[in-house]
């Protein structure tokens, strides 16, 4: 085996970086600029100093390992995805002169982005120089000491968003880290960039925060190494399988993306109330997709079709591959309205997709499955999802809670199961079906249906009981029973119902 190290870069803080503003345009000119920080930044440092034929950087054009063999690489990109890039370099020395480079460029081009790099000496043993690896950058993020910057003088105007020195004027008073940020912000066609207007007339409904993100992933790649050094013990092999794995994750999720927004685009289409509300813009704005982690902002009303679709293009494009078939991924969104807080927003929907995970890994174990959870704000400031649910959704009359792998509170049935059999128990067709017989209910009768969840059983029962003499015969499952396991169905229905407009 020909010696060398082996070499992991990794982002810190990416969502602080994308997250930290709350205006939109920040928001997408740092996503941007994550993008480009090893695709385009790092790549450019290598170029620098070394062509092509001395340091390998199109790794995803061939997937065969060329450092072994050709003496004449200094270096060889293994792969870059989801905020990693992972590099063999014939020695210290062209590693510390990359890192000088790459560093200068990240200052200039992308201020305040962070990323950390550690490295092992390549050995006979590939898959246990990556475990080591992966422990020394974890221990390394752990210790890791963000530099801390002058704030300014007294002399200095302030950025009104990083609190750092102003450099420019221009529609404020900004720092170069913003200043930056917008300047790498870019349109796509056909989509939304104004965040009021992914809110209906007058900005005034909700909009849907949505994050996504594949579940076991790093496992998965551990998996792939350890199968691929067991079945032919050859490190080439191993690397190329890494190789591709990375590039048909990254293909699968941009392809789901863009396939779930041409299904919402012939449907709207054919809508004048969509085509006069959004003037034949889709509602959709794109945020980051990083490899496995999507996150974009829709129309309040679509958010809950769009990742069912997501997940259904996504389950589909897994399929088609063996290396993919048995993965899958988890959803959040937070619906909220159009001057709330976005880097709040973006907690709220990462939260919802943890408590997602969380129900999905407790359920089934490490199989996990397609499950989303969402969270509504009405009103006020959210610091801590779990606390406000509880103050919420559990209500007194029940104060037993049957013992559960996972947390639930009795007003809540989701999280749900998207593309779960609908024998299983938190499938999202049932709550659908139980949705649809719900809007067969004038609206203040539903009204006082919620309102009686809040008193007891007695009150619930009364409504219901009188619901069903009037023919609406309300059932979930074929269940008569309002509680199932200490939760009902029947409250989250009435909850989210406004927000949910199935065009499929």
């Amino acid at each position: 085996m020909r010696k060398g190290i082996i070499a992991l870069y990794d982002i810190t803080g990416i969502q602080n970086y994308v997250y930290g503003s709350n205006k939109l345009k920040d928001n997408i000119g740092a996503s941007n600029l994550v993008e480009k920080c090893f695709d385009c930044f790092f790549v450019n440092s290598i170029k620098k100093f070394y062509k092509e034929e001395n340091f390998r950087t199109n790794w995803d054009q061939d997937t065969e390992w060329k450092y072994e063999d050709d003496q004449n690489l200094v270096g060889e990109i293994v792969y870059i995805g989801g905020g990693n890039a992972l590099v063999v370099f014939e020695n210290v020395e062209v590693w510390k002169k990359v890192n000088y480079e790459f560093s200068k460029m990240l200052m200039i081009q992308a201020p305040g982005l962070k990323c950390v790099t550690e490295y092992e000496e390549l050995e006979s043993n590939f898959s246990e120089v990556l475990d080591k690896l992966f422990k020394k950058m974890s221990l390394k993020k752990y210790c890791y000491t963000p530099p801390i910057f002058t704030k300014g003088l007294c002399i200095t105007k302030e950025c009104s968003i990083t609190k750092n020195p102003a450099v420019i004027n221009q529609d404020g008073f900004l720092s170069y880290e913003i200043y930056m940020k917008r300047e790498n912000a870019k349109s796509f066609e056909g989509e939304i960039d104004i965040i009021d207007d992914l809110a209906g007339e007058k900005g005034d409904r909700y909009i849907g925060v949505v994050h996504i993100d594949g579940n076991n992933m790093g496992k998965n790649i551990e998996k792939i190494t350890k199968e691929t050094l067991q079945s032919c013990n050859d490190y080439r092999q191993a690397i190329k399988a890494i190789r591709e794995f990375s590039i048909l994750i990254k293909e699968s999720y941009e392809k789901a993306y863009e396939n779930m927004k041409k299904a919402f685009e012939c449907i709207i289409e054919k809508s004048e109330e969509y085509k006069r509300l959004f003037l034949n813009k889709i509602p959709f704005r794109k945020i980051l997709i990083k490899g496995d982690d999507v996150t974009y902002i829709c129309y309040g009303k679509l958010a809950i079709s769009s990742v069912e679709i997501f997940f259904k293009e996504l389950n589909r494009i897994f399929k088609e591959n063996e290396m993919t078939k048995n993965l899958n991924a988890c959803a959040g969104i937070a619906f909220v309205k159009p001057h709330y807080p976005f880097s709040s927003a973006y907690e709220i929907s990462e939260e919802c997709c943890n408590s997602a995970k969380a129900k999905a890994k407790a359920i089934n174990g490490n199989e996990a499955g397609f499950y989303l959870d969402f969270h509504i704000l009405r009103g006020g400031m959210v610091e801590n999802l779990s606390e406000t649910r509880n103050k919420i959704y559990n209500v007194s009359y029940l104060e037993h809670k049957d013992e559960k792998d996972f947390e639930y509170y009795n007003l809540l049935w989701r999280p749900f199961e998207i593309l779960g059999d609908k024998d299983e128990k938190y499938d999202f067709e049932s709550i659908k079906k139980l949705v649809e017989d719900l809007r067969n209910i004038p609206r203040s009768k539903l009204k006082d249906l919620r309102e009686a969840f809040l008193f007891g059983q007695e009150e619930i029962e009364e409504n219901i009981l009188m619901m069903n003499r009037r023919g609406y015969n309300l059932k979930f499952k074929d269940e008569e029973d309002i509680f199932i396991d200490g939760q009902s169905p029947y409250f989250d229905a009435i909850d989210f119902m406004e927000l949910h407009d199935d065009l499929f």
